[in-house]
């Protein structure tokens, strides 16, 4: 017998996380979300409640363990722009149809046979027999790791049935999302599978000899894309037994950092205390249906704060800095922070914050430094908001 929810999440748990495995430091906690309206009466009052919304909010801590894929899986959004949608989605230009074949060519594309899909458009849409089906959920076939088809079922794209049949390119590129899924493998032989989910607090991070990387993640899960919420479309529980990889010690980065900002001195090669505070904001905005009215999110915007100690930097180093600002208007110093520690490295384009300063014996006379986030841009297109990645 499977046992509830709550006595299944209480259980040790591994997290799969868009396909990569992440070991939570001690537990997972699930929260039911459920919101709701009241049906009132003049005379009795409340006379029942009816449900606006139903979904789940998933945190762990991650242990510390450090690949580019877990980077990726933890830090999805690095690259998105404002407004754009939080589920996974690729880019590929409408000239890799093959009209004739109905296959799409896109170089290492991911999907799996059965994954579900949506697609839409940049510029102009490819022509579609019975029209283009933007918001109906489709089914990847995988042919190989460069090509695939989109199908009308699941059971199609098993049997390359159902095909969706191009009839024209189109211009720009076809805009190919899926669902980012969270399975909690429990110790006690239980899988609990969240089908369509998001990263809703992006992990702060502590570059550190005295603790691992990763704090609190924070992930909220929704019904499956273009399907009535019922049991089953936000979650599902079968017992099923996982198999761990073996970890390689090397891969907890917990050495101190370094860190420099910019090339000019004390700057580029600043002294660093104990530790090196990376913390992040990330605001969204809910796009909704009528059926399961909040059917994801959309990117409003990431802010991320650096923050470390700095010894022997002198408060008269740090006055000419902040002081050579200028005037009123005048635009502040920005340049390249870059964070290396063991195996990872972090970077984001970057300003200092005026610090406060102390003349007293205890204290440092330059105190904990803040480096806030700004946004490289070239010709008007973003650069990535930050990269944190596997040196």
């Amino acid at each position: 017998m499977i046992p509830n929810l709550a006595q299944i999440l209480a259980s040790a748990a591994i997290v799969v996380l868009d396909g990569v495995t992440i070991r939570p430091k001690a537990g997972v906690t699930f929260k039911p979300i459920r919101s709701s309206f009241d049906i009132t009466s003049g005379t009795i009052g409340v006379a029942g409640k009816r449900i606006n919304e139903t979904g789940a909010e998933i945190s762990f801590t991650p242990d510390g363990y450090f690949t580019d894929a877990i980077a990726q899986a933890l830090h999805p959004y690095k690259s998105l722009e404002i407004g754009a949608p939080l589920a996974a989605f690729r880019k590929v230009a409408c000239s890799s149809i093959n009209t004739t074949t109905d296959v799409i060519t896109d170089t290492s594309h991911g999907y799996s046979t059965g994954q579900a899909v949506k697609i839409s458009y940049t510029s102009t849409a490819p022509g579609v027999t019975g029209g283009f089906p933007r918001n109906t959920t489709l089914y990847v076939r995988a042919i190989n790791t460069d090509t695939y088809t989109l199908h009308t079922s699941s059971s199609g794209a098993t049997n390359n049935t159902g095909k969706v049949d191009f009839t024209s390119q189109g211009t720009g590129s076809l805009i190919v999302s899926r669902m980012r899924s969270l399975v909690v493998w429990c110790q006690n032989g239980v899988k609990v599978t969240f089908h369509n989910v998001m990263v809703t607090q992006l992990p702060n991070l502590r570059f550190s000899a005295g603790e691992t990387m990763f704090q609190q993640v924070t992930i909220k899960a929704f019904h499956k894309h273009g399907e009535t919420p019922t049991t089953g479309t936000l979650l599902t529980l079968e017992e099923a037994t996982f198999t761990d990889a073996a970890i390689d010690e090397d891969n907890y980065s917990t050495v101190t950092p370094s860190m420099t900002w910019g090339s000019t001195a004390p700057f580029d090669d600043l002294p660093v205390g104990s530790s090196i505070e990376v913390d992040f904001t990330l605001n969204t905005t809910e796009y909704t249906a009528d059926v399961s009215r909040v059917a994801g999110l959309m990117l409003g915007s990431i802010g991320a704060t650096v923050k470390l100690t700095a010894p022997g930097l002198t408060w008269a180093e740090t006055l000419s800095m902040i002081q050579g600002e200028g005037e009123r208007g005048t635009a502040i110093t920005e340049a390249l922070l870059a964070i290396g520690a063991g195996n990872a490295t972090f970077n984001m384009r970057a300003v200092l914050e005026p610090p406060d300063f102390a003349a007293a014996a205890e204290q440092a006379m330059v105190q904990p430094l803040t480096f806030s986030l700004v946004r490289a841009h070239t010709d008007g297109i973003p650069s990535a908001w930050y990269t944190f990645y596997r040196d």
